[in-house]
């Protein structure tokens, strides 16, 4: 993850891919994706999860590297971040 500057194993990133996947299906159910004002709160919030994710790392001294079983406990404490949690 360049934008951060945190290395994420194989599984991280596919986990995020999911994330994001699922985030878009979630967009689409909702009839938002051609709204200009969820699109940009959505790419915000990507921002903030990716944070999250870097903000853990550094938490736990691991930083800027963050290994699966830190990326797991990270997500199932993050706080809502529509549409990706």
């Amino acid at each position: 993850m360049e934008l951060i500057d945190l290395y994420l194993s194989s599984y991280c990133l596919s986990q995020i891919e999911k994330i994001i996947d699922h985030a878009i299906e979630r967009m689409v159910i909702e009839s938002v994706t051609e709204r200009a004002d969820k699109i940009i709160v959505a790419e915000e919030n990507l921002k903030h999860l990716l944070e999250y994710f870097r903000d853990h790392a550094k938490s736990l001294g691991t930083y800027p590297f963050l290994d699966d079983n830190a990326f797991d406990t990270a997500l199932a404490g993050c706080y809502p971040l529509w549409p990706y949690c």
